[in-house]
């Protein structure tokens, strides 16, 4: 980046954090609060500040350290071009000076602050809140305003491999500034947490969304033109009748289990939506990481 942009280390896991799901042991749960008297000015008079000191306002810090390097066009304090893949909605997203698909986004939003203790804040902390680089992520402007102020009940990022970072960020936070939550919103949370696939996810900032060791695809976005299909047809040539009756039955037996077993049909939902999950995150995370 160009100088004046403050040059932010990447807030990535290290082994010093601990595990999401051990400090949302730590998270008050309590009914969210009245907003009758909620300002959002009260937290940000001014707009975006030069809050750490560098000459630059937080958003063209967080533009410069959320977009791509090799994107970047920078003057001065001001990112004028870039591009990034959206970490909510794993899709390209373009910075234009005057004219951006791209929007600063507080992962634990204003609203919701002050829904959970921020109504109980002195000035100070209601500044430093809203400046906090480690609550701000660049993402797509039209995912800035679908999430608004709403908790994990009322939004989730589309894009599923985001999903174990994005709550992580939401705990640090909280835990940071020693924010509730409700008990539906701490419920979701856990859930999501206890899945495998998210289970040993530590707090973190909201960078980590981006800069977590996501894992592989090799065909993430590549040719699968090539791709071999088994022949299905041939296969059912080939198979003995006896065989096929005993599948036919199988597939019977199984269906007359989830309509007579609720719990049986509840635990093989879950299992679809984990495997969904853990397949969307290996899909998205070589372009998040591109």
């Amino acid at each position: 980046a160009a100088l004046g942009i403050l040059a932010t280390t990447p807030a990535a896991a290290t082994d010093e954090q601990r595990p999401a799901l051990d400090v949302l042991d730590g998270i008050t749960i309590a009914e969210d609060q009245p907003m009758d008297d909620y300002d959002r000015d009260d937290y940000a008079p001014n707009g975006w500040i030069d809050a750490t000191g560098n000459g630059c306002t937080t958003r063209e810090d967080i533009l410069a350290r959320d977009l791509n390097d090799d994107t970047l066009a920078v003057d001065g304090c001001t990112v004028e071009y870039g591009e990034t893949t959206g970490a909510y909605s794993a899709e390209q997203i373009e910075h234009v000076q005057g004219s951006s698909e791209v929007d600063i986004e507080h992962v634990v939003a204003v609203g919701q602050a002050e829904r959970n203790g921020a109504h109980a804040w002195d000035e100070e902390t209601r500044h430093q809140f809203y400046q906090d680089p480690e609550n701000l992520i660049a993402v797509s402007a039209s995912e800035n305003q679908a999430k608004s102020d709403q908790d994990v009940t009322g939004y989730m990022p589309p894009n599923q491999g985001a999903a174990c970072e994005f709550v992580a960020a939401k705990i640090y936070v909280k835990d940071k500034y020693d924010l509730a939550m409700n008990p539906d919103e701490h419920a979701l949370i856990t859930d999501v947490l206890e899945d495998p696939e998210c289970e040993d996810t530590p707090a973190a900032p909201a960078q980590a969304i981006y800069t977590s060791d996501w894992d592989t695809n090799p065909t993430a976005g590549g040719d699968t033109s090539n791709t071999d299909t088994p022949d299905l047809a041939g296969i059912l040539d080939d198979t003995n009748p006896l065989i096929l009756v005993g599948i036919a039955a199988l597939a019977v037996i199984v269906i007359l289990a989830l309509v007579i077993s609720p719990s049986l049909r509840r635990s093989l939902t879950r299992g679809a939506k984990r495997s969904a999950r853990r397949s969307a995150r290996r899909t998205v995370r070589s372009a998040l990481r591109g």
